[in-house]
């Protein structure tokens, strides 16, 4: 599943680089809810959120080359999901230290 990404440097670079910040982000949202005293099922929603929201929409767009012929519709559209992703993890992290700050 997971060969297009290794077959494609730069996608899996990309790749890398959303679970790298989407990672940051969960560390820090589950260190401040721990902080805070929260519940089992508040610490599960922060771990498998962004693993829905931002990684399997990448692992599938990047199935969808093996459709395009030329793989270019579909790359653009993979990076710039990924750069959307990376954005809204960034904010969201800013977003979560103010509130611990």
């Amino acid at each position: 599943m997971l060969s297009v990404l290794s077959a494609h440097a730069a996608m899996l670079l990309t790749f890398q680089i959303v679970l790298i910040v989407l990672g940051l982000t969960v560390v820090v949202n589950i260190v401040s809810n721990l902080w805070k005293g929260a519940s089992l099922s508040g610490l599960g929603d922060t771990v498998t959120r962004p693993v829905l929201t931002g990684v399997f929409p990448l692992i599938i767009i990047s199935l969808l080359t093996q459709v395009d012929p030329t793989h270019i519709i579909v790359l653009i559209f993979y990076y710039l999901a990924a750069v959307c992703i990376v954005i809204r993890a960034l904010f969201e992290l800013a977003r979560s230290l103010r509130k611990t700050a």
